[in-house]
């Protein structure tokens, strides 16, 4: 998973490039404070610890099987970095409309 998780850190930080300064670093570039550590797994699907960073703490990005994407990785990213779904945000109810019959009960 090494290869896309440095493609996928190169993307953001070409993305965010507007920052004046790369956002994510390699640990070694880094103070060590707070730093994202990206953990694969084999069973425990794609996720991260928290949303947004938690003062000095390490925080993990979980790369389970099928996570291996750069969209996904990126999307994990957006996490750590403080950014929510969509259907998270509390104006939600002015641009989403959930219609819950169509709700899959089974799956959620």
């Amino acid at each position: 998973y090494t290869t896309v998780i440095k493609q996928s850190v190169r993307a953001m930080n070409e993305y965010m490039s507007s920052c004046g300064r790369d956002v994510w670093v390699e640990k070694e570039d880094s103070d060590n404070s707070g730093y994202i550590e990206f953990i694969t797994t084999l069973n425990d699907g794609c996720w991260s610890a928290y949303v947004g960073k938690q003062g000095r703490m390490k925080q993990q990005i979980a790369i389970g099987y099928g996570c291996n994407t750069k969209g996904i990785i990126l999307h994990e990213m957006l996490h750590a970095m403080g950014f929510l779904h969509e259907q998270q945000r509390c104006d939600r109810d002015s641009y989403i409309e959930i219609v819950k019959p169509n709700i899959n009960h089974v799956v959620g």
